[in-house]
Parts: C-alpha cells; structure tokens; sequence
C-alpha cells in the first residue's frame, strides 16, 4: 500500500470519526439541549423542540440512550409522551421521537386528551390507527390501563370507552370515548378512582329495540332504547343525555329521568326523522 494510499485511508477513519462527534454536538452543547427524567427516575442528556403553542415536540438523545415507544419523559414542567421513533435515513448519530405534550394525567398515567371542543389529531400522522370515528373525543396513554366500556372521569366529567386501538402503535394505546354519566354515590365512594372498571358500572336495564316508524313513542325513565341511524347523525332535545353506544348505523342511549318529554332525531334513507318519546312514571 503506497503513502498516498494509507493517508487516504487513516483521513477518511478520521473524518468519520470526527463527522459522528459533530452530528451528535448539538445534544451535548446545543442551546435546547437539556436533560430528561423518565418515570424510574432515569436522567437522559437531550434535545427537546417543539414551537409555541404546539402540542407535539420532538426529541433527539444520543446513539447508546434509546427511549421507549410509550414512556413519558419530564423536561422541566412538561410531560413528554413517546409515540414514535421516527427513521432517519441519513447515517447519524442520534435518536429522533415524535411525543405529545401530556396534558391530562390519570391515576398516576400520563397521557394527551383531545375534547371535542378542540380540532381532532391528524390521523394521517398514524395512518394505521383504525379508530372509526374522527368526531369523538381521543385519550392516548401508555400501555392499556383502560378497557372497552370503562369509565374516567376528566376533569370532573365522565367519559365512556367507545372503541380503542392497541394494536397499531406497541406501548400506545388510541382511545375513542362518549360522554356518559356517574352517579353520585359511586363517585363518592371513591372519590380518588378515577378509572371506573365494569364493577362500578351500573346495573344492566331492561333494552329495547325502537324499530318503530312512528313519531311518537310511549316509554318509561330508565330505559336503554337502540335506534339504527346513517353518517352516525344523532341528536337529542338534552344535552346530558346519557349515551352508551354511538357508531355510524347505532346508537343505544337510556330514557332520562325528570322529564316528561324527549325529542330524537336520528337519519333515515337520508333524511333526519324526528321522534318524541313520552316519557311517563
């Protein structure tokens, strides 16, 4: 091997040496960097970027300091759910995570909530999620605390799992939930629950199928009624009415009590059919 040859080779080892040391700089001595806690109490030099007002951040840590799909991580005041590791096709040096800025935590998990006040995630961002409804509010925690038919209670409201997807992301799983009520004595008795599993739930009614094309329906309080439906359209003259199942051709709900009156509207062959239900004691 010749002089130039051997030169060649020992400055293309340290040039490569040297890019690695470079490419990973910025988590070591960058403005960002800063170092994150995971829940054991773990401490990881990283960089953490998000832009104001964002809910997503992104964080970068060193080649031998990969994280967990699923784990939460502390930067200062924020709470950091892991959801993705995202490849970079470029030989680097570093790790790259997608991650939601946590802004709900329940019984000691902590997760990101979308209400149905606010504009839905992206799914195209998770095209894989299979959730069938965009229109419902989304829980995302870590692991699978909860389970279909469960109950939480979100800051100070009661919600009901709908449907969930465990499958799409390991460590993640994509909760679609309906508002539902609690009664007060259950709530009471367990007043720092606030994961209601079906032994809390209550007693099953008596249902009933309203297969029935007329406008008005005799009915008592306490009553699940099934009503088929298109699109999903459903509508109720209360606003605290409460809903068991909501899905794109279903809809099971219960008969309130205290009132004498309640106005359905659901969607028939296309077109809204309103029907009164007469509720008598």
């Amino acid at each position: 091997m010749s002089n130039w040859s051997r030169f060649r080779e020992l400055n293309g080892t340290v040039n490569s040496q040297t890019q690695e040391v470079v490419n990973s700089h910025f988590l070591l001595k960058g403005y960002p960097s800063i170092t994150i806690t995971g829940t054991q109490g773990l401490a990881v030099q990283a960089v953490v970027v998000n832009k104001q007002e964002q809910e997503v951040a992104y964080i970068y840590t060193l080649k031998d300091t990969p994280l967990d799909v699923g784990s939460v991580w502390t930067a200062k005041n924020l709470h950091l759910l892991i959801t993705e590791e995202i490849t970079v096709i470029k030989d680097v040096n570093w790790h790259k995570y997608h991650c939601f800025l946590c802004n709900l935590e329940v019984d000691g998990l902590w997760g990101y909530f979308i209400g149905p006040e606010k504009k839905h995630i992206d799914l195209q961002l998770h095209k894989q999620v299979v959730l069938t409804s965009t229109q419902k509010p989304l829980l995302i925690l870590a692991g699978m605390p909860l389970k279909f038919q469960d109950k939480i209670m979100i800051h100070g409201r009661a919600w009901v799992v709908d449907e969930y997807d465990a499958l799409s992301t390991p460590g993640i799983t994509y909760y679609s939930l309906l508002p539902t009520t609690m009664s007060k004595e259950v709530i009471a008795d367990h007043p720092d629950t606030p994961i209601f599993t079906e032994s809390y739930n209550e007693p099953v009614l008596e249902t009933v199928i309203d297969d029935s094309h007329t406008t008005a329906v005799e009915s008592a309080p306490g009553i699940k009624i099934t009503v088929t439906t298109e699109d999903g359209y459903f509508k109720s003259n209360i606003s605290n009415l409460k809903i068991y199942k909501h899905t794109p051709t279903e809809v099971i709900f219960e008969t309130p009590f205290g009132i004498e009156e309640l106005i359905i509207s659901t969607k028939v062959q296309n077109v809204i059919t309103e029907r009164i239900y007469h509720i008598g004691y």
